[in-house]
């Protein structure tokens, strides 16, 4: 029998054996296979690198890098200016001063003109353009320059008990709305026609005018208030026209007292 042999491979200890298929000291013997041993490399992780910039001084924001301007300072914060010795004023002041820099549209048709209780006045709004430029100012009432308005939205309030208090007695009995006075192109209705000519005939669209043409004449207007009320409610005029009569004397006596104290001072 031959005898095997195995090629010695650099790095590697080969005992005795004997031939293939002869038993060992060990056992039987086998033919073995080598396999080269490869080294590992461990692998490093890359680490990027930082430029390293050369600092200065120290700034009042931090670090100051070399080469680098640094920003502008920034600048100190001022109050508004104010001028001194001026005192505000509303826009309002201006309109209603009567300035002659303050320029009024003609009486506008909205807003309505209307009765104001506290001054006893048919008032108009009007449009307000103050100086050169003609700023726009807000609207200013003022007492309506046209007799027939007056006397028409005086007589819709002396209607609605606007003018004295003890004709809103009456609304439910009405024959038609107050507001019908103040319409012009309803003028033409008897009941319409027959009040708003009686009062421009004395004048009256006040109610101080009003209790003066009552004390020369206490039935004046009566027969013109009464068409206005429904047939069945008319009475209701006859008993409560004694407390008109005194509510307009009261409202005129009111008004000559806050007078007099005005010329006694």
């Amino acid at each position: 029998m031959r005898a095997h042999t195995v090629p010695v491979v650099p790095g590697v200890s080969v005992g005795p054996v004997g031939p293939v298929g002869s038993v060992g000291p060990v056992g039987p013997v086998v033919p073995v296979s080598v396999v080269p041993v490869v080294p590992v490399v461990p692998v490093v992780p890359v680490v990027p690198v930082v430029p390293v910039v050369p600092v200065s001084d120290q700034g009042p924001g931090g670090p100051v890098v070399s080469g680098v301007p640094p920003p502008p300072p920034s600048a100190p914060t001022r109050p508004p200016a104010c001028p001194a010795g001026v005192t505000p004023l509303e826009p309002e002041w201006l309109g209603a001063s009567a300035s002659p820099l303050a320029r009024l549209s003609e009486p506008l048709l909205e807003p309505a003109p209307f009765y104001h209780p506290g001054r006893d006045a048919v008032l108009g709004w009007h449009d307000v353009a103050y100086g050169r430029h003609a700023w726009a100012l807000p609207r200013v009432a003022r007492p309506h320059p046209e007799q027939d308005v007056r006397t028409a939205v005086f007589a819709a309030a002396l209607l609605s008990g606007g003018v004295l208090p003890a004709m809103a007695a009456l609304a439910p009995a009405l024959a038609a709305q107050p507001a019908t006075a103040a319409r012009p192109e309803l003028k033409g209705l008897p009941r319409v026609g027959e009040l708003l000519g009686a009062l421009r005939g004395r004048g009256v669209d006040s109610r101080a005018a009003l209790a003066a043409a009552w004390q020369a004449q206490p039935q004046f207007l009566q027969p013109q208030l009464a068409a206005w009320l429904q047939k069945p409610h008319r009475s209701q005029l006859a008993r409560l026209w004694p407390k008109l009569l005194q509510q307009a004397g009261e409202q005129r006596g009111t008004r000559a007292g806050k007078g007099g104290k005005k010329r006694g001072r």
